[in-house]
């Protein structure tokens, strides 16, 4: 049943694209850029999401639900918070992969807090411009990289995920504003501070619980099989 409703889904999502109109120019150019459309995404690269997504599938579908209640020709900021080791990166990333094929261009920034000291910004910048256009560049300052975001990206759809992000300075040179991104555009944030989000102006968001009830009894036997498993092996020697 589970792959009947994704079916179901993708087949949906199929019926609402819209095809390529070709109207002027040199038709040469026009296939190159559907040529390269496609190749993107053919050779996207899907994150691991989880070893047990138990509970997975309904909260991407409300996270989504959020994504879809604006027009698609605004930018969406789309903040997801919550307590640590509640699964909320595990979340961004089966986000990423489900939604991925709808933008131009991708781009999941891994560990921001970890990654984000003051030394650190620029080089998320660069990973930022390299992983969305392709632009290897040095930043000699995060000053530098602000422009050059903006002006390579205000008018491409792309996904940016943002996770573990734990300071305002982190957004404001990543994704300082909606006019820095093409229409259509979605940045997701994951973060464990609510007021962070608030302050960034992120009307959207989502709050990461932990599993109850049958979830929390599944995640439960998934565990217990895997330690089986390893005693029956560890047995053997």
């Amino acid at each position: 049943m589970e792959r009947l409703h994704q079916w179901k889904m993708a087949l949906n999502q199929a019926a609402n694209l819209s095809g390529y109109h070709f109207s002027s120019g040199y038709e040469y150019k026009f296939i190159e850029e559907i040529v390269k459309y496609i190749s993107n995404k053919i050779n996207r690269v899907s994150l691991h999401v989880a070893d047990y997504p138990v509970g997975l599938h309904s909260r991407v579908q409300q996270v989504k639900s959020l994504l879809d209640k604006d027009s698609n020709d605004e930018v969406h900021m789309v903040g997801i918070y919550g307590a640590g080791g509640l699964g909320k990166s595990t979340l961004a990333r089966a986000i990423y992969n489900f939604v991925g094929d709808q933008f131009e261009d991708i781009c999941f920034i891994h560990n921001v807090r970890e990654n984000s000291t003051q030394n650190n910004l620029k080089h998320l910048q660069e990973e930022l411009l390299l992983k969305t256009v392709g632009l290897d560049i040095k930043l000699g300052d995060v000053s530098e990289g602000i422009p050059i975001i903006k002006e390579r990206l205000h008018r491409k759809k792309i996904l940016l995920i943002l996770d573990d992000v734990d300071k305002l300075k982190q957004l404001q040179v990543l994704a300082g504003g909606f006019d820095w991104f093409g229409a259509g555009s979605t940045v997701i944030i994951t973060t464990r501070d609510k007021h962070l989000l608030n302050s960034h102006e992120i009307k959207d968001m989502y709050a990461v619980e932990g599993l109850y009830g049958t979830e929390a009894l599944e995640l439960l036997r998934w565990m217990a099989l895997k330690i089986t498993k390893f005693l029956q092996i560890m047995k053997q020697f």
